[in-house]
């Protein structure tokens, strides 16, 4: 049920929030397991990477980019979001508070934007 990303459980600081999602929800601790795998596969970096870069400018302005890149691929806004989300999630995690400045359009629609008319 873990995905191809269980891998990222070997990181201890990735294993304990993992445990501590799963307290409350298996679901939450594996999409955000997911999702994080997933952030680090296309951006060709890692969790300690990110935990590393995140209070940088450049850190926020290649998380914009890769906001616009979904939106131009169609992805739903709710998709995109919840990397927001997990980042934020697993930054708290490791002390470091951040506030992304980019606006996700649809952010809370479902649908991608390549709608067909009825």
């Amino acid at each position: 049920m873990l995905s191809k990303y269980q891998y990222l459980l070997k990181d201890d600081d990735v294993r304990r929030r993992f445990e501590n999602l799963n307290t409350r929800s298996v679901i939450t601790a594996t999409v955000s397991l997911r999702t994080l795998g997933l952030f680090c596969e296309l951006r060709h970096t890692s969790p300690k990477e990110i935990v590393g870069a995140a209070n940088t400018k450049q850190f926020k302005d290649e998380f914009t980019d890769f906001v616009r890149s979904l939106e131009k691929k169609g992805k739903a806004g709710s998709y995109i979001i919840r990397f927001k989300k997990v980042l934020q999630s697993w930054l708290a995690y490791n002390d470091i508070e951040i506030k992304f400045n980019v606006n996700i359009a649809r952010a809370y629609d479902t649908h991608s934007g390549k709608r067909k008319n009825p």
